[in-house]
């Protein structure tokens, strides 16, 4: 059985993950963690004998999955270096140099890093691969990102992880792909492609009906990523 750790319970994606390893019959979760803060630090957790702890301070894991911000997840990277523990990271919004700190952190542990750990977005990626090799340069690209009002980065990681693979793909500059970013409401999660010339409009779509398909990725991924060998992986690699 794999033993998981959950950083930020006390967030919707943390609470969403630690839900769906507690369902799980291959997966036991025996760390969880909030700010010390929240007013769930000190607490058991849901209908578990387990406190939620304010760090990970002599816990004991096989895999982390982390969805909080990028300056939590640099502290957890640390831990799980010093550790030799494999990490799922879901979180977004890195600038270069945290990037660049996952990336020396993989040559020492197995770590799998999605912008969106969704099975359905990753296949996107695949089919719009393909597509942007079929559309030449009189159609134009564009990428729209709609996502809840309390999402910080803008645009999201996943929209700019579909303009740097369309860019790829199709020859382009990435300054050639146009992002529009939508924060409004609850939307969980919609991302729209268009390809368009002066006549016609072709669409590539995905919607997120619910968090559930990211944590049920993220349960994937640390499956997938327990036994590893050091690297830094992606989603890609698991479908």
């Amino acid at each position: 059985m794999i033993k998981i750790a959950v950083p930020g319970v006390g967030g919707r994606m943390g609470s969403a993950v630690a839900k769906q390893v507690l369902q799980a019959r291959d997966l036991k979760l025996t760390v969880v963690t909030a700010r010390t803060a929240n007013p769930l630090c000190g607490k058991k957790f849901l209908n578990t004998d387990l406190l939620v702890a304010d760090n990970l301070a002599s816990s004991k894991f096989d895999v982390l999955i982390d969805f909080t911000l990028p300056v939590a997840v640099i502290e957890h990277l640390a831990y799980c270096v010093e550790h030799k523990l494999a990490m799922v990271i879901g979180a977004t919004g890195f600038n270069d140099f945290q990037l660049h700190a996952i990336k020396q952190a993989a040559q020492k542990i197995p770590i799998l890093q999605a912008a969106n750990m969704s099975l359905g977005v990753n296949l996107c990626y695949k089919l719009l691969a393909q597509a942007a090799k079929m559309f030449d340069h009189q159609w134009d690209i564009t990428i729209v990102d709609e996502h809840h009002k309390h999402k910080k980065d803008s645009p999201s990681g996943t929209a700019k992880q579909m303009a740097q693979i369309l860019a790829e793909t199709s020859g382009r500059d990435l300054e050639e792909i146009n992002i529009y970013s939508e924060r409004q409401g609850d939307t969980i999660g919609v991302h729209t492609v268009t390809f368009a010339n002066p006549n016609e409009l072709v669409m590539i779509s995905h919607v997120a009906e619910n968090r559930e398909i990211y944590a049920t990725g993220a349960l994937a991924a640390a499956r997938w990523i327990f036994g590893k060998q050091p690297g830094l992986y992606s989603m890609l690699d698991i479908v």
